[in-house]
């Protein structure tokens, strides 16, 4: 797991754009901002960054995204649009590039069968290029 630092001063956090917010269950405050569809959580206390609910693997897959980058997927329904797919072991916290030759290669029943045993416990992560650009941007901000 690779937790990310956020070392930005709290006082410039609302004027780029984040919503401050106080969690009652456990008394946590946070500041929020909203990039495209992804969320950024910067939790006070712990001066921690979160993407989503990445939680501690957020440092990992912006890593794998970056490492991955150009092997993105355009899109044919929607021009100028690139999607990078990673998949996500939710134990370990390892990122991989989603194998679409494998995941394509295994549609019999006796295949699909088995790509869903090695796959267990992992999690698709689908990121849309140019929108996660900016994410992976404000991230830098953050944590210069």
């Amino acid at each position: 797991m690779s937790f990310l630092t956020f070392t930005t001063p709290l006082a410039d956090l609302q004027p780029r754009g984040y919503t401050f917010q106080k969690l009652y269950a456990g008394d946590h405050k946070v500041y929020r901002k909203n990039i495209g569809e992804m969320s950024l959580w910067c939790w006070v206390s712990e001066r921690r960054l979160e993407i989503e609910d990445w939680y501690g693997n957020t440092g990992s897959i912006i890593e794998a995204f970056k490492k991955f980058r150009d092997t993105a997927r355009e899109s044919k329904t929607f021009p100028g649009m690139a999607w990078v797919t990673l998949h996500l072991n939710r134990k370990t916290g390892e990122v991989k590039l989603f194998d679409k030759a494998e995941y394509y290669g295994s549609m019999t029943e006796e295949l699909a069968e088995a790509y869903q045993k090695k796959y267990e416990g992992w999690r698709e992560v689908v990121l849309e290029v140019h929108s996660f650009d900016k994410v992976v941007e404000e991230v830098n901000a953050l944590t210069k």
